[in-house]
């Protein structure tokens, strides 16, 4: 999770770093983790690895950094010692089977991380305390059940609450600003389902806070950033556990639900959005290549059964999406499938400038301070490929 806040205070942002690193370093199961998580992390950004795409494969075996396994071997050493001991702290226990879901997560072993959640789950069930939990886990799981399309496992350790009027007052833009339009567009799309278009109003909220932050010199203060990341965390949970309420499942798989294809390719346009903005996810790390993996997938289920004419309002939304998938994609092998469907579509839809493109992807969901910039060369790109 990327902490705004930061951003703006370089005292702010290493205090919370040391806070972070002085709590976990005195335990030796959540410091290995955290070596683990860090050593995996700078070998995805040096490219030392096969790709993470979603595969049978241990993406251990894909891994060409000592330093990660010797830290992962030293984390479950830790970590088991740690569960063997008398009356240990519960919340110590968490924390070191959460770090280790951590570094699965970040390579794309799901599976695995999925076996250390129930674990936790199965913790905290003894507890019947949620708030035991650091209050970063719960971004974990959605990790997880980002690269598996499955539903949490683990519910939110609090309750929504509504944001402060106040607040409201000052993120949510006048009447006639540009940014008045969000969310205007998904009108013309009938089909999606109310669980959906019920959530398009947090979506928004999410990206005022997010544009109030990025054009405002003072930034969020305290209070204000744990709002973003809480509306954040509950729009991606409620994203990802309501088509598991509303969609059917096939008879053969019941993990895998029948959802409309211009539904998912909205769902996961949202998710891949808040990837690259508010909460930070690699391209390249094993929850990235997931998500670009599905979201193709997606898209290549719409473009089987698009009928000879699509609607112009489903074709607008599809190219959003498609912008968004290409800010995802980015340098992955998916990324010239996403931009050739890109420059077809948004030439049928008749865009001829940047101006253009950003006047469509402005009536769904769009932060221009943070979002212009790689958009509009996505969009340079479009045009010299057309």
């Amino acid at each position: 999770m990327t902490f705004p806040i930061e951003t703006k205070s370089e005292s702010e942002r290493l205090s919370r770093y040391g806070q972070v690193m002085q709590d976990r370093a005195s335990r030796p199961a959540t410091f290995f983790g955290i070596m683990a998580t860090l050593a995996a992390h700078r070998a995805i950004l040096e490219g030392r690895h096969g790709d993470l795409a979603p595969s049978n494969t241990n993406h251990d075996d894909l891994f060409m950094d000592l330093d990660y396994k010797v830290m992962k071997n030293a984390a479950y050493v830790a970590t088991r010692q740690e569960i063997a001991k008398q009356g240990i702290a519960v919340g110590v226990i968490l924390d070191a089977c959460a770090m280790l879901v951590c570094a699965a997560v970040m390579i794309g072993n799901f599976g695995e991380a999925r076996t250390h959640l129930i674990s936790i789950k199965s913790i905290i069930s003894t507890t019947n305390d949620p708030s035991v939990l650091s209050p970063w886990v719960p971004l974990v799981d959605m990790s997880v059940s980002i690269g598996t399309l499955a539903k949490p496992l683990l519910v939110l350790p609090w309750n929504p609450t509504p944001i402060a009027d106040d607040f409201l007052q000052r993120i949510v833009p006048q009447a006639q600003s540009p940014l008045a339009r969000l969310g205007s567009s998904f009108a013309d799309i009938e089909t999606l389902s109310f669980r959906l278009r019920s959530l398009l109003g947090l979506a928004e909220i999410v990206c005022y806070i997010c544009e109030y932050n990025a054009t405002h010199s003072a930034g969020l203060n305290t209070d204000e950033h744990e709002t973003l990341r809480r509306k954040s965390l509950e729009l991606q949970y409620q994203l990802l556990t309501y088509p598991f309420e509303v969609f059917p499942a096939f008879h053969n798989d019941s993990d895998k639900l029948r959802i409309p294809e211009i539904e998912e390719i909205t769902r996961l346009a949202i998710l891949g959005l808040l990837s690259r903005t508010v909460i930070s996810i690699l391209p390249s790390c094993g929850t990235g290549r997931a998500l670009t993996h599905h979201q193709w997938s997606a898209t290549q289920a719409w473009l089987r059964l698009q009928p000879p004419a699509p609607d112009p309002g489903t074709m607008k939304l599809v190219v959003w999406a498609l912008v968004i998938s290409v800010h995802c994609a980015e340098g992955q092998p998916e990324l010239p499938l996403f931009m050739r469907a890109l420059v077809r579509f948004a030439g049928t839809c008749g865009l001829a400038s940047w101006q253009d493109a950003e006047d469509l992807v402005m009536g769904y969901i769009y932060m221009p301070a943070s979002l212009r910039n790689p958009w509009s060369k996505i969009w340079t790109s479009v045009q010299s490929d057309s």
